[in-house]
């Protein structure tokens, strides 16, 4: 992970302390052991690989609580049981807490170790039989058509071009009465709020993205700006959230 084939400008103590850190990575993945060392600092856009957020899986906590996200347990919750997807679903805590309410749940990301520690989590939760996993890249992946009855992309931030693109194609994986669920940071934290990407382009509203799925077809049954408490050092904030709703018909 850590490694490419080839060193010629590095010391062999240097190698080795690589291949120790990589070490110390698959052992984090798969025991959920706080690792040794910490990820340096990376700006935005680096955050979009693969290899980054392994190392940033590798060094949080894994908690195995099945606690969702507050707007899916609100929304997905009242919906009838079913197959869905959980694009960039990371660790799946989302997609684990539906399994626990009967669905059957796929969760897509391009980090391993994500998706190491949820099916370890899967088998903690006794929901092992109802949990599946797909290593892709949600930005490339496009997932077998209509055959979800809830797709939900949960805090994926993409410059515009590829936002718009990613939820087009989960859009497509919905089945006919089914629904897509979209959360994400609103734009609204850059001047009021907490958390998410400092950065406009990757953030959005829920007007935004119910236009597009209102040019996809789909009937918009919430779209809302909401706000949610977030315990920080400082005491609590409020994170606002753009949640959307939205019907295949």
């Amino acid at each position: 992970m850590f490694l490419s084939p080839h060193f010629p400008w590095m010391k062999p103590d240097e190698i080795e302390h690589l291949v120790l850190l990589n070490q110390l990575l698959a052992l984090r993945c798969s025991s959920g052991r706080k690792a040794l060392y910490e990820p340096r600092c990376r700006s935005e856009t680096d955050g979009v690989t693969a290899t980054y957020w392994d190392e940033r899986y590798a060094v949080s906590d894994m908690l195995c609580s099945g606690h969702p996200n507050v707007w899916v347990k609100e929304l997905a919750g009242e919906l009838p049981v079913g197959r869905m997807l959980d694009q960039a679903g990371g660790e799946g805590r989302n997609a684990l807490w539906l399994a626990q309410q009967g669905w059957e749940a796929t969760i897509v990301d391009f980090s391993q170790c994500a998706l190491d520690r949820a099916m370890h989590c899967a088998g903690e939760l006794r929901v092992g039989t109802k949990v599946h996993v797909h290593r892709a890249d949600v930005r490339k992946y496009q997932p077998q058509s209509r055959d979800y009855d809830l797709v939900l992309v949960a805090y994926l931030h993409l410059p515009p071009a590829e936002r718009q693109a990613a939820i087009a194609r989960s859009a497509d994986a919905v089945a006919s009465g089914g629904r897509l669920l979209v959360i994400g940071h609103d734009r609204r934290n850059l001047e009021e709020g907490i958390g998410g990407p400092q950065d406009d382009d990757l953030l959005f509203t829920p007007k935004e993205i119910a236009e597009q799925l209102t040019e996809l077809g789909f009937r918009i049954d919430q779209a809302q700006t909401r706000a949610r408490l977030v315990d920080t050092d400082q005491g609590p904030r409020i994170a606002f959230d753009a949640v959307v709703l939205a019907a295949q018909l």
